[in-house]
C-alpha cells in the first residue's frame, strides 16, 4: 500500500476500508483486505483484465 499524498486521500482510504468491513468480515486478516481494496480500485479505475 502507498502513503497518500494529502490527508484527503487518506481519509478516504478509511473510509473504504470502512465500508469493507462489515460484520461477516471484520475476521479477514490484513493481508487479505489489502488485496479487496486493490481490486476495489482497479474496479473503479475501469480495469479489465
Amino acid at each position: 500500500m502507498t502513503i497518500p499524498a494529502s490527508s484527503s486521500d487518506c481519509e478516504r482510504l478509511f473510509s473504504e476500508l470502512g465500508d469493507l468491513l462489515e460484520p461477516k468480515r471484520r475476521a479477514l486478516g490484513s493481508e487479505l483486505l489489502a488485496a479487496l481494496q486493490l481490486v476495489r480500485s482497479w474496479v473503479r479505475a475501469g480495469y479489465k483484465p
